[in-house]
């Protein structure tokens, strides 16, 4: 599964990894509402869909890990705050 929550920890990260479908979409949302103030790691995304980033952008998410490829840290930094990098 490309979406896991690791709660192990003092504050709670969600991985996103690998290639993430859109159907993937309602569980983002469910996780990032669960879990206020959750990291977000996706130092092991390969590709995210759109409707994913979205989400990321309209829940203010506090990225910890960004993605390797130089592609998805553009459209993701290109639309994050400062707060949040």
């Amino acid at each position: 599964m490309p979406i896991n929550l690791d709660s192990s920890g003092e504050i709670p990260v969600i991985r996103i990894s690998g290639i993430t479908p859109p159907d993937e979409g309602d569980e983002l949302l469910a996780m990032l509402r669960e879990n206020p103030g959750a990291a977000v790691d996706l130092s092991e995304l390969e590709h995210l869909h759109t409707a994913l980033l979205q989400i990321l952008i309209a829940a203010d998410s506090r990225i910890t890990a960004w993605p390797e490829d130089d592609f998805w840290k553009k459209c993701l930094d290109t639309n994050y705050s400062e707060g949040n990098r």
